[in-house]
């Protein structure tokens, strides 16, 4: 139901005070709390945005409720910036961390910017924050406007679990959140792979679903299709976690684990083919993982290397893993 004049004005006047409250909060932001310079970028490119929304000549085109609702949505990025300080981030976990990226991404033409905030999840996770600010605009800018505002720069956000910011051997995960980076830096070239891997697998699939009517058989296809395509991101990062950091990331990964069940493959469906989400098992990812990352020659050298510890206790942690 469309909105009366005086009711669209209403909500207009409460989006423009939301785009000065917000813009407040933006500004108050001190860069010198920062441990990275990436969250500055993050910040500014927020800034930018809400300065545009706030044209007039934007608004004329503008939906009031759209904006509004678009307004509310930005609340959360603004939240991830103003975690990234460093009351809330170790910056000698950043140096760490930033050298590890930069290896990562040394062979692309543009290092992406990574910036570090807090999540309350237990889970870490990698957000594309530009992809994320430009999608949250889309419906209100234009592209160029947008391009304007992002000045094409590639900025993630890695969220880290506040509830185990004392567990360190957890923060293995970080190299497996850093593979789905570099997944979306490589996705041509590791799409062909996948499809090389699994054209045999993607036949059988789509003659399984390549019954009734056309228009539903292309949308099956299509979604079996992401459904694949999700399950390997998550292999990929694996594989890169697994690069990173050895066996501790085994470790950390079934810790992760830890409350779920371990033989269950996950899909979640979204109207958005490109928001489909899905994971293999945790029992089906740990024993990829075991095949990577030479875990017998590691057992071997613990067994070595904790053969002089006085205690038997001690002796047998190094067949743990």
């Amino acid at each position: 139901m469309a909105l009366s004049p005086n009711e669209a004005a209403a909500v207009l006047s409460k989006s423009l005070s939301l785009i000065e409250k917000t813009r407040g909060r933006v500004e108050q932001i001190d860069e010198d709390a920062f441990p990275t310079l990436s969250s500055c970028y993050a910040r500014d490119v927020l800034n930018r945005a809400l300065l545009a929304l706030a044209q007039p000549e934007s608004l004329k085109a503008m939906n009031s409720e759209v904006l509004y609702n678009r307004l509310v949505q930005l609340q959360d990025l603004v939240d991830d910036v103003e975690a990234s300080s460093s009351d809330r981030i170790s910056w000698p976990l950043v140096s760490y961390c930033d050298t590890i990226w930069e290896k990562l991404f040394e062979k692309e033409k543009i290092t992406p910017k990574l910036f570090y905030t807090v999540t309350t999840e237990h889970n870490y996770k990698i957000v594309s924050f530009s992809n994320k600010l430009s999608l949250r605009i889309s419906s209100l800018l234009s592209s160029a406007e947008i391009r304007e505002i992002t000045r094409d720069e590639k900025i993630y956000s890695l969220h880290l679990a506040s509830l185990e910011d004392a567990n360190l051997p957890l923060y293995a995960n970080i190299g497996h959140e850093f593979g789905h980076a570099l997944y979306d830096a490589m996705e041509d070239s590791i799409l062909r792979l996948l499809v090389d891997e699994f054209l045999t697998v993607f036949r059988s699939l789509f003659a399984d679903v390549g019954t009734g009517d056309p228009d539903q058989v292309k949308r099956r296809r299509r979604r079996v299709t992401s459904v694949i395509i999700a399950f390997a991101k998550e292999l990929f990062a694996d594989l890169v976690g697994a690069m990173v950091g050895g066996p501790a990331f085994l470790l950390s990964l079934y810790e992760m684990g830890w409350g779920g069940t371990k033989s269950t493959w996950s899909i979640r469906l979204s109207v958005r083919e490109q928001e489909i989400r899905a994971y293999p098992s945790d029992n089906f990812r740990l024993n990829c993982l075991k095949q990577s990352i030479g875990l017998d020659a590691f057992e071997k050298n613990a067994v070595e290397a904790f053969a002089f510890l006085a205690t038997p206790v001690l002796k047998e942690m190094s067949t743990y893993v």
